[in-house]
């Protein structure tokens, strides 16, 4: 028997993965011409549907031992690179790990903006273990509501559990003048293969 992710909102989650990353350059361009990306656990998803322009544009934590990674890497870049736009793509998982720089961006004013893809749980684990031992999920567990989380930190936040909605949220998030988060919810089971086997 298969154990079902907790947190219902998840359930009713239609596939928008794949669709974001495939539209994010144009959704980008809308913004800026210059781009700085991180992301963490379905890092083969996005090279596969994400195009460069520029050298030094695109950035990804490597392998397990850096999730949670990506949060705490993008400001750095943003302080490095003040005037570029930096987007951090990531999971909740990893975002979980270190969601508390939320402070941090906002005390010290770093305007990061924070799309995580959100199928409450590890989803490269989950993924592993459907794939290995057909199905035994030791990985699942409850969200917060992160757009709502990072407005009680004082940024702006989103959530998003409808492909339709997707783009008018992220360009929201874009264009506000503080660190924004838009949390996205998708299908636990948008993430096939994992991207180790």
């Amino acid at each position: 028997m298969q154990r079902q992710p907790i947190g219902k909102q998840c359930h009713n989650a239609a596939p928008v993965f794949q669709a974001f990353v495939a539209n994010f350059n144009r959704l980008i361009k809308k913004i800026t011409q210059k781009k700085k990306e991180k992301e963490e656990t379905f890092r083969k998803y996005i090279r596969r549907y994400f195009d460069t322009y520029e050298a030094d544009t695109f950035h990804y934590a490597d392998d397990f031992g850096s999730v949670g990674s990506s949060f705490p890497m993008s400001l750095g870049v943003k302080v490095a690179e003040p005037e570029r736009e930096v987007v951090c793509l990531t999971g909740d998982g990893g975002f979980l790990l270190n969601c508390q720089e939320l402070e941090t961006a906002i005390r010290e004013k770093i305007p990061v903006r924070v799309v995580i893809f959100n199928d409450f749980g590890y989803g490269n684990v989950r993924a592993y273990q459907r794939h290995k031992y057909g199905g035994r999920y030791l990985c699942d567990y409850g969200n917060p509501d992160f757009g709502k989380l990072a407005e009680l930190f004082g940024a702006h936040g989103e959530q998003v559990d409808d492909p339709r909605l997707l783009q008018e949220a992220f360009l929201r998030v874009m264009k506000t003048d503080k660190p924004g988060v838009l949390d996205v919810l998708v299908d636990p089971n948008e993430l096939g293969t994992p991207g180790f086997l």
